[in-house]
C-alpha cells in the first residue's frame, strides 16, 4: 500500500509546472519560523518589484550568459 508521501509526490508531480511552483513556494514557505518569514516577506516584496520592473520596461533585460562572460574577462 502506497504511503500518503508516495500518493502527494504522486499528486504533485502530475501538476503542471506553474502549480508544482507554487505548491513548491507554499511548502517551503510552511517551513518558515516567525523571524525567517519576514525576511522571506521582505524577498517576495522584492521578487514583485523586480518583476514589476521588467514588465514595465524600466529595466533593460539582458541574457546572463552574456553578462557573465562580460564579467569573467573584465576581471580575469
Amino acid at each position: 500500500m502506497a504511503s500518503t508521501f508516495e500518493e502527494a509526490s504522486k499528486a504533485a508531480f502530475s501538476l503542471p509546472s506553474q502549480e508544482r511552483a507554487a505548491l513548491a513556494h507554499a511548502l517551503i514557505h510552511s517551513l518558515d519560523d516567525a523571524p525567517s518569514s519576514d525576511l522571506a516577506r521582505a524577498w517576495d516584496n522584492e521578487l514583485k518589484a523586480r518583476l514589476e520592473a521588467v514588465k514595465s520596461g524600466d529595466v533593460e533585460e539582458r541574457d546572463a550568459f552574456a553578462v557573465l562572460s562580460q564579467l569573467r574577462a573584465k576581471y580575469e
